[in-house]
C-alpha cells in the first residue's frame, strides 16, 4: 500500500458522507438497507470455506466481497458479466448471490468481440482495475452498448492506481451516465434516464 493509496484514502475519509444529509431517497435506501448491512450471514462463511478449499484468491477483502454479494443480491441481474479473475472467491460471491443468473467472465482479456457480441444486454457488469493500465474505461466503453437504463456496472479499485482513478472521473463524466457513488474501494454507476445528474462520494 502505497503513500499515494493512503494520501487518496484520507482525502476521501474527510470529504465522504455517510447517510445522514443525503438528499436522494434512492441513495439513502441503498445505503442503509444494503451498504451498511455488516450483519453476520452464514453465506459469507460458506464461501470463505469453499474458497480456501478450492485454492481461490482472495480477490478483494471479505468485507468488500460481501458488499457485492449483498449488491449483486439486491439488484437480482439475469445476466452478470465479470472482467475480473474467474479464480478469485468474488466471482464465488456473485454466484451464490444469484445462482439463478448467467454469469459470464473476461478472465482479465478486455478484447473478446466473440463474447460480447454474443450478449443482447447486460444487466450488471463487474469491473476490476487490476493493473496499471486504463482496463476500467476501455471495459466500459465496450460494454456501453449493452448496458440498458435498470443496468448496474461495479468498478472495483477505483483508487488503485493513476490510471483507475483517471477511468473512473472519465467514466462519471460519460452524458449516459446519472448516478455514480464512490465507496473508495468499489464505485457504483446507475444510467437511470430522466435524473439529475448527482455524484456521491459516501463513507463505507
Amino acid at each position: 500500500m502505497g503513500l499515494t493509496f493512503i494520501k487518496h484514502y484520507l482525502q476521501h475519509r474527510l470529504k465522504a458522507k455517510n447517510r445522514h444529509g443525503l438528499h436522494s431517497p434512492f441513495i439513502y435506501k441503498l445505503l442503509d438497507e444494503i451498504v451498511y448491512d455488516f450483519r453476520a450471514n452464514i453465506v459469507y462463511t460458506e464461501i470463505e470455506a469453499n474458497g480456501r478449499a478450492s485454492n481461490l484468491t482472495p480477490g478483494n477483502s471479505p468485507k468488500v466481497n460481501q458488499l457485492i454479494y449483498r449488491l449483486v443480491k439486491h439488484f437480482n441481474p439475469e445476466t452478470v458479466l465479470n472482467t475480473g479473475s474467474d479464480t478469485d472467491i468474488t466471482l464465488l460471491y456473485m454466484r451464490k448471490a444469484v445462482p439463478h443468473a448467467n454469469i459470464y467472465t473476461l478472465a482479465s482479456k478486455p478484447n473478446n468481440p466473440n463474447l460480447l457480441n454474443t450478449l443482447h444486454t447486460v444487466d450488471l457488469a463487474y469491473i476490476n482495475n487490476t493493473d496499471d493500465q486504463n482496463n476500467g474505461l476501455l471495459y466500459f466503453d465496450q460494454l456501453l452498448p449493452k448496458f440498458n437504463y435498470q443496468s448496474v456496472v461495479i468498478i472495483n479499485n477505483i483508487y488503485k492506481h493513476a490510471e483507475a482513478r483517471k477511468s473512473w472521473q472519465q467514466i462519471q463524466a460519460n452524458p449516459k451516465v446519472m448516478v455514480t457513488v464512490d465507496l473508495f474501494y468499489i464505485g457504483l454507476i446507475f444510467f437511470r434516464p430522466g435524473q439529475a445528474k448527482e455524484h456521491f462520494k459516501l463513507r463505507f
